[in-house]
C-alpha cells in the first residue's frame, strides 16, 4: 500500500517517469506564473530562491519575467544537460 503524500511534486513525479513530458516541470511553471499574477511577493522570493539569488527581480518589474518551460529555437527544443 503506497502511502498518502500532499505534496502535488511528489505525486506527479510518479506520472513523468518514462514519458516525454515533464509534469513536474510544467507544474511548477503553472504555479510561479500563478504567482506572479496574484502573489508577487511570493514570486519575487521563490525565483530568488531557487535561482540562489542570481536573478535579483522586485514586484515592480515582474512584467518583464516570462516563465517557460522549455526553450525553442530554429534547430528545435533545447534540451539542457548537466
Amino acid at each position: 500500500m503506497y502511502a498518502t503524500c500532499d505534496n502535488l511534486f511528489a505525486n506527479l513525479r510518479r506520472w513523468a517517469i518514462g514519458h516525454d513530458e515533464n509534469f513536474i516541470t510544467k507544474a511548477l511553471g503553472y504555479l510561479l506564473r500563478q504567482l506572479l499574477a496574484k502573489e508577487p511577493e511570493a514570486a519575487v522570493e521563490i525565483l530568488q530562491r531557487i535561482t540562489n539569488g542570481k536573478l535579483q527581480v522586485t514586484t515592480d518589474k515582474l512584467d518583464s519575467v516570462n516563465i517557460r518551460t522549455q526553450l525553442t529555437t530554429e534547430a528545435g527544443t533545447l534540451v539542457y544537460c548537466p
